[in-house]
């Protein structure tokens, strides 16, 4: 909210006779936004001598209606004018500074934390909007005609769009075109979807008000502002709710696709919102998706054949399940243009740790992508990215089965491409990682853990302690902090709980840490039993025809190379504390090439002897000489090994 006392003054005061009116709850703030949006325009008309300060507000309001209809969609003159006369008493733009969203700010003071999060709003920094722009060269071109259609599917306050707006001004006025020809590209040329009417109505005030502080005194005064922003759900592709206009829209191409799509995972969506994302967009909508998957998968589609499109979203994408098909898709396609990483920047809410993707269907033949990381806004603001843009092919990305995208310096590219170029296998040929046991309801773990051993089948059980940690398993060793289970599956099926099958851990195999800086894995062969804290590995048949042990995968997983490889290639699993997510699908996608017998028998030693060995400084010892041996079977050279082990250091330890 601006610092200036008016604009609150005047809200309240606005409120205080829309709840005496009687108005529906619901519509409360959208006649209050209506009114408040009013007072600013007519101020702002009398400052630029559009309307005169000595007029009745009555006959101001008929001039305002005269310019921008849509101002009245939510009440008409007439009653604006009998219940809300004190709004011409207010000296609202005193104080204001140009970057000041005054509107905006108090869309996003109404909406409380539930609702940003049901709505997944999440709102940009104008610093971040200018950038984006700017790379897709927009406007493009000094030619009048070159200037292609945008839109926003999910417009908000505006800010895309009014940016946009004042590119548009700046550029016609500098071909020195006249006010009328410029507004009239602008109702061309900018389009906006959004399902909130508030925000419909704030998009086309701001843009409004974006061109009247550009044109001031020059706006025409005979023309009648008509936008084409529309209330409507973007995603849902016939609606019977849609205008023609917005119909034909919907199955338009554009030059460039703009914003700052919500975010919602699937468990927070309501069923309507899935079936509508199931049946438009079925490439974007695997297992736990996210509503911004499919924002980006129709943007996608509605780029004409020189479109770009320009959007901010979490960096799960690079690395999600559900972004799979599309990534895939964009990578065959070679339309990547650039990703920037504004992870840690604190650009939105808690936890979502954004980037910067633009997509060109112009760039067929190109084969490079322009990969910029750990970016501040300062740096954004400044035009100081230069240095840090890391040119990548996209066969680098495509050579993993996931099609993960991820964020290299010109060394790590040399060593994950030494990695690639080596290997002739991925994890998921060797080895299967699984979960293991999970309580799925509040209640059930006491049911089958305790302290000591009890019920009908008393086992072992590591991960045990409720709300603790996951030190229980260390590189190569566990440290059993005595919880049991009663792995009774009859009784866990009952309810309603599965519990797996007991040779999953019977079985010889690898435990490693969901959660934890660097990758923590050890064997067991005493048939502990574990909680979903920890991950199950168990080899495949293949691995036994390629000779291949637990003890070379888990000296692999546990080498600074490999830590190294899923912390930079899966930097987007991370969660607060920079601790990264140890996934199956991740885990699986590693690289990894299968050495010579004599190296898989003396790894095998080294890991051996750890396992069995209390004494630290020679488990450090035997540590070091895997880490050693592991380098020189992927052919790492002393600058690559220095930096890998550097980076472990800074980055993977506390």
């Amino acid at each position: 909210m601006s610092k200036t006392p008016s604009f609150q003054m005047l809200l309240n005061a606005i409120n205080r006779v829309s709840v005496q009116l009687k108005i529906k709850e619901h519509l409360i703030n959208q006649t209050n936004f209506q009114v408040l949006s009013i007072a600013l325009l007519l101020e702002e008309m009398e400052e630029f001598n559009l309307i005169s300060r000595n007029l009745q507000l009555e006959d101001k309001l008929a001039i305002l209606h005269s310019f921008f209809p849509f101002c009245f969609d939510a009440g008409s003159q007439k009653e604006i004018s009998n219940y809300y006369s004190f709004i011409d008493n207010y000296p609202l733009k005193k104080g204001l500074k140009e970057k000041d969203d005054p509107l905006g700010s108090m869309y996003q003071n109404i909406l409380t934390k539930s609702m940003k999060q049901r709505k997944g709003i999440v709102f940009t920094p104008v610093d971040v909007i200018e950038y984006i722009l700017t790379q897709m060269e927009y406007p493009n071109s000094e030619e009048l005609t070159s200037f292609g259609k945008m839109i926003d599917l999910a417009c908000g306050s505006g800010l895309f769009l009014t940016t946009a707006v004042k590119r548009i001004i700046k550029q016609l006025k500098h071909l020195q075109l006249e006010p009328q020809g410029i507004i009239n590209y602008i109702e061309k040329t900018i389009h906006g979807f959004d399902i909130d009417p508030i925000a419909v109505f704030l998009t086309k005030v701001n843009i409004a008000r974006t061109i009247l502080s550009e044109l001031k005194e020059k706006y025409p005064k005979n023309h009648v502002l008509n936008l084409k922003i529309h209330q409507t759900n973007s995603l849902e592709r016939k609606s019977g709710n849609d205008t023609s206009e917005v119909i034909s829209l919907k199955l338009s191409k554009f030059d460039y696709v703009v914003g700052n799509p919500p975010y919602v995972e699937s468990k927070r969506m309501d069923a309507n919102t899935k079936q509508i994302c199931r049946t438009n967009f079925p490439d974007a909508v695997m297992g736990s998706f996210d509503l911004y998957n499919c924002f980006i998968d129709y943007g996608s589609q509605l780029l004409s054949d020189k479109g770009q499109l320009g959007f901010i979203i979490p960096n799960k994408f690079l690395i999600s399940r559900y972004g799979k098909n599309l990534r895939e898709r964009f990578l065959k396609d070679n339309i990547i243009s650039q990703i920037v990483d504004l992870a840690h920047q604190n650009v939105f809410r808690p936890a979502v740790y954004p980037i910067i993707l633009i997509l060109d269907k112009k760039r067929k033949y190109e084969d490079q992508i322009k990969m910029i990381s750990d970016v501040s806004l300062d740096e954004i603001l400044r035009g100081t990215l230069d240095t840090k843009k890391i040119s990548v092919g996209s066969c680098t990305y495509e050579r993993t089965i996931n099609k993960t995208i991820f964020f290299l310096d010109n060394l790590s590219l040399q060593i994950i491409q030494k990695v690639f170029d080596v290997s002739k296998l991925n994890m998921n040929d060797l080895i299967r990682f699984r979960w293991s046991v999970s309580f799925h309801r509040k209640g059930l773990r006491k049911k089958f853990v305790y302290q000591k051993p009890q019920g009908k089948y008393p086992m072992k059980l590591i991960g045990g302690k409720e709300f603790g940690g996951n030190r229980e398993v260390e590189r190569y060793g566990i440290n059993w902090r005595g919880y049991w289970i009663d792995y009774d599956r009859e009784k866990a099926k009952e309810l309603r709980n599965n519990f797996q099958k007991l040779n999953f851990f019977t079985d010889e195999k690898i435990f490693l840490c969901q959660h934890s800086l660097r990758i923590r894995a050890t064997i067991d062969r005493e048939s502990y039993i574990s909680k979903d804290i920890f991950l199950l590995g168990h080899l495949k048949e293949k691995a036994g025809k390629s000779n291949v042990n637990l003890e070379l995968i888990l000296a692999t997983l546990n080498s600074k190379l490999f830590s190294f490889l899923y912390a930079t290639m899966y930097a987007g699993t991370e969660i607060m504390g920079r601790y990264l997510h140890y996934l199956p699908m991740f885990l699986h996608d590693l690289p990894i090439l299968v050495p010579s017998s004599e190296d898989i028998i003396q790894i095998s030693e080294f890991v051996n002897d750890i396992l069995s060995s209390a004494d630290n400084k020679k488990k450090q010892k035997l540590d070091d000489l895997i880490d050693d041996k592991i380098f020189q079977i992927y052919g790492c050279n002393k600058e690559e090994i220095e930096y890998i082990s550097d980076y472990i250091e800074l980055n993977l330890k506390k």
